[in-house]
């Protein structure tokens, strides 16, 4: 049967004629749940409404949740679609079999951000959800991906005038062949010839 579950007849018959949870489609197709659950919606397949818990449900098993929550690492809402409940219900077996739950994975709200200083340097600044900020040049970040950490890390990036006229680099120029790491006082000392 392969990739029978993109096939809308295929689908629906698999889900509401014979009564098939979407895991069970996923299971037999070897494929992953997100992926039935995909082609359900494109096909505008409408979804059943959950059963209401029953003592006979898998759920209600202690050995089969513990295998899917814990051996198999499924989500509560995977294990409330393979057994047809709502997932509140594998919450309360969950913890009626004192089946220890995992912590809620949190989407970290970052905000990230790229600037131009006033001297013409590109700035990326993050800011993580608790106020901290960083800020990166893109030169630095450009020099890494040309020469490697080891030979930024403790250096500064210079701007070579790309004509080679003897007068300072434009600073969103970002090219390999117009960075050029080197100590801070080998840096000075260029700028003090250019300048003087």
């Amino acid at each position: 049967m392969p990739e029978c579950y993109k096939d809308a007849s295929w689908l629906r018959e698999q889900y509401h004629d014979r009564g098939k949870s979407l895991s069970k489609i996923a299971e037999e197709s070897d494929r992953h749940l997100t992926t039935i659950k995909y082609w359900m919606e494109k096909h505008e397949i409408d979804r059943r409404a959950a059963k209401p818990p029953s003592t006979d449900s898998d759920v209600a098993d202690a050995e089969w949740l513990r295998q899917k929550y814990l051996e198999e690492g499924l989500s509560t809402r995977e294990i409330a679609e393979e057994a047809d409940v709502h997932s509140t219900t594998v919450l309360k077996y969950l913890n009626k079999h004192g089946i220890e739950t995992r912590p809620k994975e949190r989407h970290r709200s970052t905000q990230m951000s790229v600037s131009v200083k006033r001297d013409g340097y590109e700035v990326i600044q993050h800011r993580e959800p608790d106020g901290t900020v960083s800020k990166v040049f893109i030169h630095r970040l450009a020099s890494v991906a040309w020469f490697g950490l080891d030979a930024v890390a403790d250096n500064v990036i210079h701007h070579a005038d790309p004509e080679d006229h003897g007068r300072p680099g434009v600073p969103w120029d970002n090219r390999e062949s117009v960075l050029q790491p080197m100590s801070a006082q080998e840096h000075g000392r260029l700028h003090n010839h250019e300048n003087g």
